[in-house]
């Protein structure tokens, strides 16, 4: 490959990190929940997730979804189950938002904004979207062929992580701003009902495409 592959292959993978989705309302949700920790735990493991499709692209693997349409509706299905799950979350959290500070329990390790919720949201949201593989098996494919070298295939792999985690650690950087995560913080019932209702609508948006798949 050359030089203006590479620079093309990096914007291409950029852009696809930019779309909005599910995967940049979790981060910005664990950012404003953990700061910046937990929001760069979460850009991580979503880009963990997004270099394990990237790799099965590489392989050919990835080729196996789009020639079985009823496999990849059933991840879509625990896709669209798991944001759902989320959605319940974030109206739960909206409604203990507006109970008195006595009256809330401290965080547990496994609710939003701790280290180990943040790990498994942002892998969650990347393994159980299908697409993400479609869409590597469908940029990589100008790039691969018979015997490509094994290092050129690392190298795809690692950029299409690295971008991936640099987009949403930039994120995660964003909404963890002192000012701006204790303005929205005062407004926890708000945010949270906002973050209940969007991934409500991604949910049912995931499990349409899932249905219309089969």
């Amino acid at each position: 490959m050359e030089a203006n592959d590479w620079l093309l292959l990096i914007t291409v993978c950029a852009l696809g990190a930019m779309s909005p989705g599910p995967s940049l309302a979790v981060v910005a949700r664990h950012s404003l929940e953990g700061g910046r920790s937990a929001g760069l735990t979460a850009a991580v493991a979503h880009g963990i997730g997004v270099g394990g499709y990237a790799a099965l692209s590489v392989v050919g693997l990835a080729g196996i979804l789009a020639a079985h349409p009823t496999l990849l509706a059933a991840i879509q299905g625990l896709g669209a189950a798991y944001l759902g799950w989320l959605a319940v979350q974030s109206a739960r959290s909206a409604r203990i938002g507006a109970e008195p500070p006595a009256a809330q329990k401290d965080r547990s390790p496994a609710q939003p904004g701790s280290p180990i919720q943040a790990a498994g949201d942002g892998l969650a949201m990347a393994l159980l979207n299908p697409k993400i593989a479609l869409f590597f098996l469908a940029i990589f494919s100008p790039f691969t062929g018979p015997g490509q070298a094994a290092w050129e295939q690392a190298l795809m792999v690692s950029i299409a992580a690295g971008v991936d985690i640099g987009w949403y650690a930039a994120v995660a950087a964003l909404f963890s701003l002192p000012a701006w995560r204790e303005r929205l913080k005062s407004h926890q019932r708000l945010r949270e009902g906002v973050f209940a209702v969007v991934l409500a609508m991604l949910a049912l948006y995931t499990a349409g495409i899932a249905v219309g798949a089969v």
